[in-house]
């Protein structure tokens, strides 16, 4: 008996700010679709394994300005699966109702998969994965889309304090939580160090950036070497990079023997 399998292709996108927890969005049908078919035949050692690849990131870094709406981008994904990942593929619109595709290159030796493009500032793009049993993997930003106006950055990934032994507590440093597109962006900063003193755990930018002051308690930390991570997040959908970490490394003197002499 023959079957068929009959495909409508069609496309829904949710509205981010619809205050009814995003159950209203735009739902249209293509009049043309181009596809491929990933598959495994029967023969294959591989015919039971239905497991997709893992997608660990997705990182999209801007360059050079182009004109005045174009970017030079880099996008950056991490996976990794059993049966050996054997294609990544970037589909990306710049809403206008055409979509494309980047075919990323496995970075030797490693499990990331890159691709440069220039593209406009708008563009949106989710990520998909293909594993050699045919398994597709699907990271689209809970179906938002990754947008290239939001890119979450921090200034630095990494500090230090030192107090040397008799000085006063170090001054503070500063960590600038900046959105390295043109979208205003929202920022959650959480530690789990008791000693670690953070100015602010929330906030906001645009097109310009705010600033996160750090500083320490050494009361409340060992003597010697202390390390910290401090996790910068953003709760903004369709943000690319939405996780940094900045590695914080603090050094705090210990108590001073002197030698006892008899005399």
């Amino acid at each position: 008996m023959a079957q068929s399998l009959v495909v409508v292709p069609a496309q829904y996108q949710r509205d981010p700010a619809d205050p009814t927890n995003n159950r209203q969005g735009k739902f249209r049908l293509y009049r043309t679709l181009t596809f491929q078919v990933a598959y495994t035949p029967v023969a294959s050692t591989l015919s039971n394994e239905f497991t997709p690849p893992a997608l660990w990131s997705v990182r999209a870094a801007g360059g050079a300005i182009v004109g005045t709406n174009m970017v030079s981008t880099t996008v950056t994904v991490d996976t990794s699966d059993a049966s050996g990942v054997v294609r990544v593929l970037a589909n990306y619109t710049s809403a206008n109702g055409v979509w494309s595709v980047a075919e990323l290159q496995r970075v030797p030796g490693s499990d990331l998969w890159k691709a440069q493009r220039t593209l406009p500032k708008t563009t949106r793009l989710y990520i998909q994965a293909i594993d050699a049993a045919g398994n597709v993997a699907q990271s689209d930003a809970k179906g938002v889309s990754f947008i290239l106006n939001r890119r979450l950055a921090v200034s630095r990934n990494s500090l230090t304090f030192t107090q040397p032994l008799g000085a006063p507590i170090p001054t503070k440093q500063d960590v600038v939580v900046r959105n390295d597109g043109d979208d205003q962006l929202q920022w959650v900063a959480t530690s789990r160090a008791p000693w670690l003193i953070l100015s602010r755990t929330q906030g906001d930018t645009g097109a310009s950036a705010s600033s996160l002051s750090l500083s320490i308690d050494p009361t409340r930390m060992q003597p010697g070497v202390n390390r910290a991570t401090i996790t910068v997040t953003s709760p903004t959908l369709g943000v690319v990079n939405a996780v940094q970490q900045i590695e914080i490394t603090a050094v705090v003197p210990g108590r001073v023997l002197l030698p006892f002499v008899r005399r």
